[in-house]
């Protein structure tokens, strides 16, 4: 719910913005500016705990990669990527 609330205002205030840009007027192009810079720095800091490493949890270790091998496709062979793994 919160992320689709932050994603259509950020929208509307794209939208702000893009009529801010329309005008060849000097304080409604820093206008436009300003908003923008706020919506990336609200965003930003509004994820906070879906940014992705560090987190909080725990990761549990299922395995260790070995080797990862990729074949390049030619008009013979479709290509592959094999991943090797230890438990």
């Amino acid at each position: 719910m919160t992320q689709s609330v932050i994603v259509f205002s950020a929208l509307f205030i794209v939208a702000i913005c893009s009529f801010l840009f329309y005008y060849n007027n000097v304080i409604s192009k820093f206008i436009a500016v300003l908003l923008l810079v706020l919506l990336a720095n609200g965003v930003y800091f509004m994820f906070d705990g879906v940014k992705g490493w560090p987190t909080e949890n725990t990761r549990e270790v299922k395995g260790m990669l070995a080797s990862v091998t990729i074949v390049n496709p030619t008009r013979e062979n479709e290509g592959a990527i094999y991943v090797s793994t230890f438990p």
